[in-house]
């Protein structure tokens, strides 16, 4: 799938994520929802460093790791985090993330 697809489809589908997270939707729901995002974020960072865009990836793997969090997957959610952590190369952007 192409990368603005994807990035389409992320927006769409954690729009709707926030939106049932807000209106207390059944947590399967949720947590379901939160999974897909998650893969679509771990896509679309893919592509980036594929492309050498590591500091846009890193936003794209920070959001993963949040969607993987409303999934209840804390233990991958940590993996993520510290992946997005070895992308950045500048302090104050690494610094947000540590934050």
């Amino acid at each position: 799938m192409a990368l603005s697809d994807l990035i389409d489809e992320k927006s769409r589908l954690l729009l709707k994520l926030e939106a049932n997270k807000h209106h207390r939707q059944p947590p399967d729901d949720v947590r379901q929802l939160a999974n897909r995002v998650a893969e679509l974020e771990a896509k679309i960072a893919e592509q980036l460093l594929a492309a050498d865009e590591k500091e846009k990836a890193t936003v794209n793997l920070v959001s993963q790791a949040s969607c993987l969090v409303d999934a209840g997957r804390l233990a991958d959610a940590i993996v993520v985090y510290r992946n997005a952590l070895a992308q950045l190369p500048k302090p104050n952007f690494r610094q947000w993330v540590e934050s």
